[in-house]
């Protein structure tokens, strides 16, 4: 993993240490049911670091940091060049994070579907697919088709 600027937060440390020790793991002197384990397992830490991810870009977003840290034009501009996402990726987060908001525990449309992604049961490409459809479906509501 590449090195994270310091100091890191406890939480961010943690997982960074985290992340390292998996990376390091030799997974071919893993059984079959033992790489099976590990990809649910990584699969599952992975959805719940992207809500994580998103929730923290729902917050920037709605303080504005791109602009107030790096004088970017928007949220989804910010989110390319600092941390070099496609533009399809950038959008994608941003309009997932709009519709999360940054609080897990607030009441919302998208909020059964934060559940089940924090508990297992759905995966965050789901999530993305919902948040998508819940946008589309507020678009034609109010009438904002163009």
């Amino acid at each position: 993993m590449s090195p994270l600027p310091l100091p890191l937060p406890a939480d961010l440390a943690a997982l960074s240490d985290a992340v390292t020790t998996v990376a390091g793991v030799n997974v071919t002197q893993l059984s079959a049911t033992q790489r099976k384990e590990r990809l649910t397992q990584l699969r599952a830490a992975i959805d719940t670091l992207e809500v994580c991810f998103d929730t923290t870009v729902a917050a920037s977003d709605t303080a504005g940091d791109g602009a107030l840290l790096d004088g970017a034009t928007s949220t989804t501009a910010w989110l390319r060049h600092t941390l070099r996402l496609t533009p399809r990726d950038a959008a994608t987060h941003v309009r997932t994070a709009r519709t999360l908001g940054p609080d897990t525990d607030a009441p919302g449309a998208a909020a059964p579907a934060v559940a089940a992604v924090l508990d297992g049961t759905l995966s965050y490409p789901h999530l993305q697919t919902i948040t998508a459809t819940l946008t589309d479906d507020s678009a034609v509501l109010e009438g904002n088709l163009g």
